[in-house]
């Protein structure tokens, strides 16, 4: 008996490790237990969920609200599991099919076109590499508000990455595609890291796709201050037809702070920025450290140039 009873603590106790695993589909209208009995509203899923919970999604679009907010973000929480990719009939991740299962997490509220899109499709604080998202489209932020610079009406159509205040942002994004994204910095998304924050997300397999910046970091734009940090690496990732000021691809400025960026066969194609960097641009007009780790990484037709090199305020980057 005693035997028996230790079976079964030990068999809840990992049950509670691994976590629960909520099932959404576009048109669902149960609890999310199962596919059958699915939520229909994502939002709710990521609210309900726990660090060590998952969450499988089903082809279709999903809004972050269903008014016309702009401010409303899908919220990431930490150490969640956010699975897209799937018909809905799937028992294991291994099943799933992304290409013919797109799930597409859209800011397109309010009325057509883009103008009055959300601000930041996902917004996330205090993640860590445990959180996991893969297998979705991010599509359709505008973060073209009004505001300082490095605010999130400003910043991260796609995703706002918040680390400042010693904050900590390092998820695992994998099979992502971050396309047709817009905002003044860091259209498709945007790092900040002030005030000995760190940021260090890690993009495996994933796309950026036609995301347009008014001003700099058509894909990404990392901004790091006050002794923050941020350590962002790419590993086989497109970034292809990004639009920016400066750093159509990536867009990096340093103030008194760490970036070390590495990218592992990478490629860079047809970036256009309007000044300089097509490809990649650093801006360090103050103290700090910039490295630039590029490993079998491809430039391709990116305008004006792939990588700058006549604007470097403090060291140049290294390529290994």
């Amino acid at each position: 008996m005693k035997s028996l009873l230790n079976t079964i603590i030990f068999l809840l106790a990992v049950s509670c490790l691994q976590g629960k695993t909520l099932f959404v589909t576009a048109s669902g209208t149960g609890d999310g237990s199962s596919w059958l009995r699915s939520l229909g509203d994502l939002n709710m899923a990521l609210q309900m969920v726990q660090s060590g919970d998952t969450i499988f999604v089903a082809a279709g679009t999903y809004l972050p609200t269903k008014d016309n907010n702009r401010h409303k973000s899908f919220r990431i929480k930490n150490g969640i599991h956010l699975y897209g990719g799937f018909a809905g009939t799937e028992r294991h991740i291994g099943e799933r099919n992304i290409e013919r299962n797109p799930t597409i997490l859209s800011g397109e509220i309010g009325a057509n076109g883009p103008e009055d899109n959300s601000y930041n499709v996902l917004f996330s604080q205090g993640v860590d590499s445990t959180t996991v998202i893969d297998g979705i489209t991010i599509t359709g932020g505008n973060a073209n508000g009004e505001g300082e610079a490095g605010t999130r009406t400003r910043c991260g159509g796609a995703w706002y990455m918040d680390a400042s205040n010693g904050g900590d942002i390092r998820p695992n994004v994998r099979n992502v595609i971050f396309k047709d994204n817009r905002g003044r910095d860091g259209a498709a998304i945007y790092c900040l890291t002030r005030a000995a924050g760190h940021c260090s997300p890690s993009f495996l397999n994933c796309s950026f796709l036609n995301n347009k910046a008014d001003l700099d970091g058509g894909a990404l734009y990392t901004d790091t201050r006050g002794q923050g940090a941020c350590r962002p690496t790419f590993e086989r990732c497109l970034f292809a037809k990004n639009v920016g000021s400066y750093g159509a691809g990536l867009f990096s400025r340093i103030e008194d702070g760490t970036c070390i960026l590495h990218l592992t066969n990478c490629v860079f194609q047809g970036n256009a920025a309007y000044l300089w960097g097509g490809g990649i641009y650093n801006i360090q007009p103050y103290t700090g450290e910039y490295e630039l780790h590029l490993i079998e990484c491809e430039f391709d037709g990116n305008y004006p140039t792939d990588i700058n090199k006549t604007y470097f305020l403090g060291p140049k980057p290294r390529k290994d």
